[in-house]
């Protein structure tokens, strides 16, 4: 009893003095590692959950530089870009220019086969057979073929450099706006299903209406007093009916704005400042707003490391997917135990022996019981490796699929957390 009590203490006291040991040494790393990190990126931070009223450059600019009490801390703020249209068109010109190269590059191959012919007498002979075989026609649809793809590979070279041109374009209108101009007025977008709005919206143009009325009744004292409200009502209503329509169209015209936001930039992007110390503010300032799943910051990962194609979805795609990856994995924690004890039931002879109608297996066991335990204790083993040899697999197909990440690293650290529960 004494001797475990002590061999205990010993593991707990030698593991311990080796996790100390390992992370001195781990940060006498990390300190070399911050201490060589290039300018760049040591001055940026990663933002996500820009909300639509800063995200564009300009703004998120100007935000950053007012939370710093209005100094210029920022050295430049970029906010990744919707680019799948231009992502499609330049695969399509790839796709284009490879074909037109391959085309060209065979017939090419052919002429030089044609103008080989002048070598021995057998050669000769031999070309000469080719040429016969090959008739006019098919070269005519060949060099066909060849202008083909020649105007598909400069139509999509056309394509790619008019939707870059088009993207300047947006990116340009969207940094003139300000924030005023992407959000407006916020009663103003709600007041139109608000019936409050409305009520208010009535009083006013009633009281616009009976000023009007006031006074167009001062020079008409000999008008019915039926036909004065009638008049009043009917003021009253038009004038109600115009600030609807303002509204209206102010509503869709901001609506429209913020869509080309949402459309056109991702709720994440990268803020460089001109020192590291404000860079290094910037991560433990947070929370900015109320809303905590706004402006969350982080250390930018590596350039070469960054998964741009993840950042570029919709956030409402992004939670999608999360809640079915979860789902998923859900489900594979509740599956991986019942999968493992059915693979060790069946790989028991004894459990199989009973559903052997010709009795062999019975006889078998009796027989050779060495045999038998070697095989249970072997096959059920065997059974647990192949699950847990597929389980990493299945994880990185899940995470792979339904998760976001900003980086490679970045899944790299998740598959380990949810192997890490297994």
């Amino acid at each position: 009893c004494w001797v475990h009590a002590f061999m205990v203490w010993f593991v707990v006291l030698v593991v311990d003095s080796q996790i100390y040991a390992c992370q001195g040494k781990f940060v006498k790393l990390r300190v070399m590692w911050l201490e060589t990190l290039p300018r760049i990126r040591a001055c940026t931070i990663l933002v996500e959950g820009i909300p639509l009223r800063n995200r564009t450059n300009t703004l998120l600019t100007a935000f950053f530089n007012e939370m710093f009490g209005g100094r210029d801390v920022v050295e430049s703020a970029n906010i990744v870009v919707r680019t799948s249209t231009l992502d499609f068109a330049i695969s399509a010109h790839d796709r284009a220019k490879k074909a037109y190269d391959d085309a060209k590059r065979q017939d090419a191959d052919e002429g030089a086969g044609a103008d080989a012919s002048s070598g021995t007498s057998s050669q000769r002979s031999t070309a000469s057979a080719l040429r016969r075989a090959s008739s006019r026609a098919f070269d005519q649809i060949v060099k066909s073929a060849v202008c083909l793809l020649e105007d598909a590979y400069r139509a999509a070279a056309e394509q790619v450099q008019s939707e870059r041109l088009r993207l300047k374009k947006d990116i340009a209108r969207a940094e003139s706006w300000t924030e005023e101009d992407i959000i407006g007025h916020a009663k103003d977008v709600d007041s139109d299903d608000d019936q409050g709005g409305e009520e208010r919206q009535s009083g006013t143009a009633s009281a616009t209406a009976s000023s009007a009325s006031s006074a167009s009744s001062s020079r008409c004292n000999s008008r019915s007093p039926r036909r004065h409200e009638s008049m009043q009502d009917a003021l009253a209503s038009q004038v109600a009916q115009d600030v609807r329509a303002f509204n209206r169209a102010s509503i869709q015209q901001l609506t429209a704005k913020q869509q080309h936001i949402d459309n056109l930039y991702s709720a994440i992007g990268f803020v460089t400042f001109r020192t590291r110390y404000d860079a290094t503010m910037a991560l433990r300032l947070t929370p900015y707003t109320t809303d905590k799943a706004e402006f969350q910051v982080s250390v930018a990962p590596d350039p070469a490391d960054v998964e741009y194609d993840d950042m570029k979805q919709h956030v409402l795609w992004v939670k999608a997917w999360a809640i079915l990856g979860w789902a998923l994995i859900a489900l594979l924690f509740i599956a991986f135990l019942p999968t493992i004890g059915f693979i060790g039931a069946f790989a028991n002879v004894h459990n199989l022996a009973p559903y052997d109608k010709t009795g062999s297996m019975s006889e078998f066991i009796i027989n050779h019981p060495k045999s038998v335990r070697i095989w249970n204790g072997f096959v059920s083993q065997m059974g647990l490796n192949l699950v847990l040899s597929f389980l990493p697999t299945t994880l990185v197909f899940i995470t792979t699929l339904c998760f976001q990440h900003k980086a490679h690293s970045w899944f790299q650290h998740d598959l380990q957390k949810f192997y890490f529960v297994f």
